[in-house]
């Protein structure tokens, strides 16, 4: 691809200059009296041509003046003669949700320990999914149960060292007691 550009610079300087702090309006510019053009060869890579500048040189400054101020202003577009490759779009790959951990969390598990005539603890608080185990722990030969007052669960008769479990997979307090002794009661309060 050839791409033509035609430049100007424009040098303007304002009397007093920059560095003696009398900031000054420029009132005219001397016509441009030079031209330069230059040709470019662009590799076939490349999708947008470089923006043209038009650069034109201005009467040198008047002597005593500091420093000039250089302008630089961009050429009208009907000055850029260019063939443009098709442009190329890129996509950036879609982002997906980070996977699920691979390691899962062991079941929550709790106890309930069934000695002297009593659940213990009571209450018990557990998270919704908890297995609760019973166990009767009693030191001499007396069986108990661990029933639900709704019938969700029913250990039959546990004998000492015996033990029997229910998960626990709604959240809501569930009463129980022990179908042998009836005034052992107790409540687990899942949530």
């Amino acid at each position: 691809m050839r791409v033509t550009a035609t430049m100007a610079v424009a040098v303007l300087v304002a009397s007093g200059g920059c560095g003696s702090g009398g900031h000054k309006p420029v009132s005219s510019i001397a016509p441009l009296t030079e031209r330069t053009t230059t040709s470019v060869t662009v590799p076939p890579t490349t999708t947008e041509p470089p923006p043209a500048v038009t650069t034109e040189a201005l009467p040198t400054p008047a002597a005593g003046s500091s420093s000039p101020t250089t302008l630089a202003r961009r050429a009208p577009s009907s000055s850029v003669t260019t063939a443009r490759a098709p442009s190329a779009t890129t996509v950036a790959p879609s982002t997906t949700a980070r996977p699920a951990s691979t390691t899962t969390r062991p079941p929550a598990k709790a106890a309930i320990s069934i000695k002297t005539y009593m659940f213990s603890p009571n209450p018990l608080r557990v998270a919704v999914g908890t297995t609760v185990t019973a166990t009767n722990d009693e030191a001499t030969a007396i069986a108990h149960t661990w029933t639900s007052a709704t019938g969700a669960w029913d250990s039959k008769q546990l004998e000492p060292g015996q033990s029997f479990s229910h998960t626990f997979a709604a959240a809501g307090t569930f009463s129980y007691h022990c179908n042998i002794h009836s005034f052992m009661t107790g409540q687990v309060i899942v949530g």
